[in-house]
């Protein structure tokens, strides 16, 4: 389940690289540095927050899943896709007014409004990535990753396609840039789509018990579920602290956006060389994400099925073979240092910049990778809130302060920049390590069961006794309480 989950990961941030190189490579250096504050923006008023959302799915039908709850996948999957759906629309105003927030907060005006430009146009692409992590994230409590990773890979394909027709061709410029975005990651939607309602129900799984119990997880549309006020607090309870633990993403980009206010060598170009040294270390990070989805899977269902020796080994797995893959993309960052900044841009200042903060980057990814099945692991527990002040101690309280006393005081620049990132990111993944050591697995299991038991209570007050061991046993319960309406 990791190599295809990294693999779509990989896939879906490779889509950020490709931008730059193709604004920096066409539209020249203003441009490359108005869609990298664009796509920071993107980040911390968009995808950071969606994708905490997500974490809750992850949690909350995983356990699910684990405890044979299977029509209540189904249920929690639905209920996220109208949250998510809902959340989207403040964002998008955010992003319909990004010249405005990029000038708010002190950005060139020449850089912001090009950054206006690239999130206007990409507001469609907002509701579409919303929608993906739903469905993601429903396939992903299931054990089911390979068509997120086919979608994942059709849609990297699409991108530097869409790119050349959007840029090249029709001289759209940055919009033309974030059309692209909306292309490929419909692309990505559709696939995802397309498997859920058809290619599953004409290709079912060998295992007749496996395809019975994800049968039941396909629940008909049941909108008075979907807008449950108690759903929605078990939801909400899980994703705003998983939306509070995306405080490291925030803390990056914050970290990003700070670059725009050095004057040396400029602001275009600082901007420029840190945001290419982010969307490569997010590439990089994205190799590691797939152990930690695997992870959070395999741990919610093996918590939710009441086998906590198992969940616990599960973890230790995951540390594992994290740190091997952190070494191979350590390995990376060093090997394609002399050359990766001229990926992106011609100008030779960003060029040597970027050759400089690989060195950074190749011991930075080695503890990202870390914290991130650290984080998986603690997901899959439902522990999101206690992750929540390791990441503020170690990216406010030290990483952020550290770096702008480098960069401005010391004048060490962006070089300063991401020296203080990595010292927020050493910290909190050993602090996200040592709150995994300290985990109690039985008392965790006994917490899977409680919530799982406190869910199955209908908002009438009824009660469901859905544990029976056959695959099709909860999913009739569940039906019955739940009034599965199309």
């Amino acid at each position: 389940m990791a190599m295809p989950a990294s693999a779509s990961n990989a896939a879906n941030t490779l889509r950020d690289v490709v931008t730059l190189a193709y604004v920096g490579g066409t539209l020249g250096a203003r441009a490359l540095a108005g869609a990298a504050l664009g796509q920071t923006l993107v980040n911390v008023l968009g995808k950071s927050v969606l994708v905490g959302c997500s974490g809750g799915v992850n949690t909350l039908a995983g356990t699910a899943y684990g405890g044979r709850a299977y029509a209540r996948v189904g249920v929690v999957a639905q209920r996220a896709g109208v949250v998510m759906t809902l959340m989207c629309l403040p964002l998008a105003c955010a992003w319909w007014n990004g010249e405005r927030l990029a000038v708010f907060i002190g950005q060139d005006a020449g850089v912001a409004r090009s950054c206006g430009v690239f999130t206007r146009a990409l507001v469609p692409f907002l509701f579409v990535y919303a929608w993906t992590g739903a469905t993601q994230a429903y396939l992903q409590a299931q054990g089911i990753v390979g068509p997120t990773a086919l979608g994942s890979v059709l849609a990297a394909v699409t991108h530097p396609l869409a790119n050349e027709v959007f840029l090249r061709w029709y001289d759209y410029g940055l919009a033309g840039a974030a059309y692209a975005y909306c292309v490929s990651a419909s692309v990505l939607l559709a696939t995802q789509i397309i498997y859920i309602l058809f290619w599953r129900k004409k290709y079912r799984e060998p295992d007749e018990a496996l395809a019975r119990r994800r049968d039941a997880c396909a629940v008909p549309w049941s909108l008075r579920q979907a807008f449950s006020y108690r759903g929605w607090m078990e939801y909400f309870e899980m994703a705003i602290p998983g939306v509070a633990l995306k405080a490291e993403w925030w803390a990056s980009d914050i970290i990003v956006m700070c670059a725009g206010y050095l004057d040396d060598p400029s602001p275009s170009v600082a901007l420029a060389a840190m945001s290419i040294y982010s969307s490569t270390n997010a590439f990089m990070f994205d190799l590691a994400i797939g152990l930690s989805v695997s992870t959070t899977t395999r741990v919610t269902h093996e918590l939710g099925a009441q086998a906590p020796e198992r969940a616990k080994r599960a973890a230790y797995v995951g540390f594992q073979l994290v740190f091997i893959v952190g070494a191979l993309a350590a390995a990376f960052a060093l090997a394609v240092r002399p050359i990766w900044g001229d990926l992106f841009t011609s100008n030779g200042e960003t060029q040597l910049i970027v050759s400089s903060l690989m060195l950074y980057l190749a011991v930075y990814v080695i503890f990202d990778s870390a914290g991130a099945v650290a984080t998986g692991v603690l997901r899959a527990c439902g522990r999101q809130a206690d992750a929540i002040n390791a990441v503020i101690l170690s990216y406010f309280v030290l990483g952020i302060p550290i770096a702008i006393v480098l960069a401005f005081y010391a004048e060490a620049g962006v070089i300063g920049l991401a020296l203080g990132g990595l010292i927020g990111t050493i910290v909190h993944a050993i602090a996200l390590i040592d709150m995994v050591y300290q985990l109690d697995w039985d008392a965790e299991a006994q917490r899977a069961v409680a919530r799982a038991a406190e869910a199955s209570i209908v908002p009438d007050g009824e009660h469901s006794d859905s544990k029976s061991a056959e695959p099709g046993a909860e999913s009739s319960n569940w039906t019955q309480q739940y009034g599965a309406t199309a």
